[in-house]
């Protein structure tokens, strides 16, 4: 079975969306650190097969495949 990429989409507090760029998933971006902050963050961060990801999360919610749209 093959996958066709999925569109992914961020909640605003005003209740709007925007994409979400699939590189920004890659980044720390929550919280800070107390010392050595700006080694921490140029640390590189394990890549991961985001739509092997969202199938296998679909596939345990009980539903057969992601829509695109």
């Amino acid at each position: 079975m093959q996958s066709t990429p999925t569109s992914l989409w961020r909640a605003l507090e005003d209740g709007s969306e925007e994409p979400i760029d699939v590189a920004d998933l890659y980044r720390y971006q929550r919280y800070r650190w107390l010392s050595g902050e700006s080694e921490k963050l140029a640390m590189p961060y394990r890549k991961f097969n985001l739509q092997a990801l969202l199938n296998t999360s679909v596939k345990a919610a009980g539903n057969d495949e992601i829509s695109s749209t």
